[in-house]
């Protein structure tokens, strides 16, 4: 499905809205709206500073498991700003919803707090296909090259796909299944091998 919304094509695959209500159906967390408020946050945040540093996205794509923000090639210091305001926009969503319940002493709304947190930190780690991933490549390009920028990139993201590996396997040992962990290791192998 094809909408121009505020002059921007946007995408949205029907396996990524079989997704949504499939996740809204099995859900028994009550977890999966306040990730994908986070999500929704997370996105603005990336929006806002790209329509700041002049880079408006030209597509939006809404495809299972990712949201591909198409923008005219931005680079140095706005490309490592838009990559970093995602995970601060999360972050500052879970200091002010953070604070405001525990001026008010109300919990209600703590799980979305550290949902947002949870998702800042987490996309901020220096992985391929993670925004922390992507404001290194750039501080690196800018100091070492593409080529040095892509190496080190790739080493710590199969470092990661080690690690979460051996986790999941030794979790398991111990009778412990964290499927989690297996997707992540699949997940960080993938977009090292989609990178080349």
């Amino acid at each position: 499905m094809k909408i121009k919304l505020f002059g921007i094509k946007l995408t949205v695959s029907y396996l990524f809205c079989a997704f949504i209500c499939l996740m809204l159906l099995c859900d028994k967390t009550g977890l999966f709206i306040p990730m994908l408020l986070a999500v929704l946050i997370h996105e603005g945040g990336h929006l806002l500073f790209m329509w700041l540093y002049d880079c408006a996205p030209t597509e939006i794509k809404l495809i299972p498991g990712s949201v591909q923000l198409c923008a005219p090639i931005c680079s140095g210091k706005p490309s490592l700003l838009i990559s970093l305001s995602g995970p601060i926009a999360n972050i500052i969503v879970f200091i002010l919803v953070f604070g405001g319940s525990v001026m008010q002493g109300d919990d209600y709304y703590l799980t979305f707090a550290f949902v947002n947190l949870i998702y800042g930190v987490f996309n901020l780690l220096p992985l391929i296909g993670l925004d922390g991933g992507t404001a290194l490549k750039e501080a690196l390009i800018n100091k070492k090259g593409e080529a040095f920028a892509l190496r080190v990139l790739s080493a710590i993201t199969v470092c990661a796909a080690v690690f979460s590996l051996s986790l999941a396997i030794f979790m398991s040992i111990i009778g412990r299944v964290n499927y989690s962990a297996y997707i992540l290791s699949l997940y960080l192998v993938l977009s090292v091998l989609l990178k080349f």
